[in-house]
């Protein structure tokens, strides 16, 4: 699965504000993106719309945790 930098930025934004938003999982994460598309779009690029669950699921099990957390921790961006 080939995924640029940008969408992985935007599905993490997407994946973060479900969450904070009440989201337990992937499919929530998902069906998350498609009712705020049109908000979300406003400030992210979804040239392909909304990931789907399994491709937040393939993003997620990529990350390592210990950057993940060291880069919120310090205000890092996620993707550079």
């Amino acid at each position: 699965m080939t995924i640029t930098q940008k969408s992985r930025g935007s599905s993490l934004v997407i994946a973060i504000l479900a969450i904070i938003g009440g989201a337990e999982g992937w499919e929530d994460i998902e069906n998350y993106g498609i009712a705020k598309q049109e908000w979300l779009s406003e400030f992210l690029e979804l040239p392909y719309g909304i990931p789907s669950d399994d491709t937040f699921r393939w993003l997620f099990e990529r990350i390592n945790p210990a950057w993940f957390k060291s880069r919120l921790q310090n205000k890092k961006p996620l993707v550079t």
